[in-house]
């Protein structure tokens, strides 16, 4: 990626990615998010941004129990999207479901 070693750890930093995402059923989207920034070191500023980028916003309050599949996915991509990474990943999930990302705009 671009023209650089796999692994570089320069490249790495610029990078988030994404495949079978596993959350807590019982908290909400937000709270999940907020448990994954505050795993990889980074503070809560960007968890209502990428919510809101990913369509989550108006159920960010929810427990994810009650969220869709598509929804599932949304807050994962969101997850990734958390650190403002220029490059995103998105592996297809095991089920085949292929992620719908077209038309989304995650701002750094």
């Amino acid at each position: 990626m671009l023209r650089r070693p796999p692994g570089d750890p320069a490249v790495l930093r610029q990078t988030g990615s994404m495949g079978e995402t596993a959350f807590y059923p019982f908290l909400s989207g937000r709270d999940n998010l907020r448990a994954v920034a505050r795993r990889c070191g980074l503070g809560d500023h960007r968890v209502d941004v990428v919510l809101g980028q990913a369509g989550l916003a108006e159920r960010a309050g929810d427990a994810v129990a009650g969220y869709s599949c598509g929804m599932r996915q949304r807050l994962g991509v969101a997850a990734a999207a958390l650190s403002g990474p220029f490059h995103l990943v998105l592996f297809e999930g095991e089920d085949g479901a292929p992620f719908k990302v077209s038309g989304w705009a995650f701002a750094r």
